[in-house]
């Protein structure tokens, strides 16, 4: 398989689970594009993927965007941007390669972590409402009405 074949697969596999949970394309792409590509080439393809996607999800959907709240978010970000960009082409690629595997690894622990404490809240949840209905339970319910 070719280079592109490759990074058009990646793109496609992160691209949809943006598209299924809500986040992660650049999460995905940066990390499996630094396999076929160097990191800073992945970090600048996927930046400009980023900017690309954003603005069109920005103009597509200008009339609910709250205006006040995106200039409070795009400052800081634009900040954070040319800070990237300074350390991305300053910075030796072995210590941005290692920065991203941490940042990687440590963002995939997290989430599974969420994802566990999610999981084990909504099983609590789903016991509390299926108590009752279970059969112990269900003597108590209708014991209840025939006077015991």
């Amino acid at each position: 398989m070719t280079e592109v074949a490759l990074a058009i697969l990646i793109v496609s596999f992160a691209m949809f689970v943006r598209g299924f949970t809500g986040f992660g394309g650049a999460l995905l792409t940066v990390p499996l594009l630094s396999l076929i590509w160097d990191v800073q080439q992945a970090i600048v393809v996927v930046a400009a993927m980023q900017l690309v996607t954003g603005a069109t999800l920005a103009v597509i959907s200008r009339d609910s965007i709250a205006r006040p709240e995106l200039t409070r978010v795009l400052i800081p970000s634009f900040v954070g941007l040319a800070a990237g960009a300074v350390l991305l082409s300053s910075l030796p690629l072995l210590w941005v390669t290692r920065s991203l595997g941490v940042f990687s690894v440590a963002a995939g622990m997290h989430m599974l972590v969420q994802a566990r404490r999610r999981s084990s809240s909504a099983r609590r949840e789903l016991l509390k409402l299926v108590g009752p209905v279970s059969s112990r339970g269900c003597c108590r319910v209708w014991s209840g009405p025939a006077g015991r």
